[in-house]
């Protein structure tokens, strides 16, 4: 027979396995949950995309709508309510462009290469080319710049709306013309 001292000690020991137990069971069931994709939540794009695959979009894309980079969807056309204003467009330009692709600024002068000179590419590039690069940025592997400044740059599409990168471009056409 245990005595009432023995009796408590082994249920202490019986609370402190079960407690063992369940904790296991929580932790398990926790770590199934995130490496599953947080399944009770699958409906929702913005949990669901952040642990698992991407799911294919539920409506078809209209002709013209290219998604890029899980950052939105561009009109790959101009569209035709399209306005340009040259004030908008030099000051986007002052504000976003202008400290690495102006001759005189500091920018342009501290790095090794130095930007493009623009003058020289926007004539020989097409609008859409221009809005792509815009958008996107430059891929530039073999560029090896001082101070380094990576392989992907200037993907304005992360700070830009659509119609602000489509002034850029008219105003790049209007500021360098292409030759006659």
């Amino acid at each position: 027979m245990m005595t009432e001292d023995e009796k408590q000690e082994h249920n202490l020991k019986r609370l402190g396995a079960a407690t063992l137990l369940l904790f296991l069971v929580a932790v398990s069931f926790v770590c199934w949950w995130l490496y599953t994709g947080i399944g009770f939540f699958e409906d929702e794009m913005s949990v669901a995309s952040s642990f698992g695959p991407r799911k294919s979009p539920r409506v078809p894309l209209p002709a013209g709508i290219v998604p890029r980079d899980g950052m939105g969807y561009d009109d790959l056309t101009t569209p035709t309510d399209f306005h340009f204003d040259p004030a908008l467009g030099a000051k986007l330009f002052h504000d976003q462009c202008g400290f690495c692709h102006t001759s005189d600024s500091p920018v342009n002068t501290e790095y090794n290469p130095q930007p493009p000179n623009l003058a020289l590419v926007v004539p020989q590039r097409s609008d859409d080319q221009l809005f792509t690069a815009i958008s996107d940025g430059m891929t530039t592997p073999e560029v090896n710049t001082n101070p380094t400044i990576g392989p992907r740059w200037h993907a304005f599409r992360l700070y830009l709306d659509q119609s602000d990168r489509r002034q850029l471009v008219a105003y790049l056409r209007h500021k360098y013309p292409a030759a006659k």
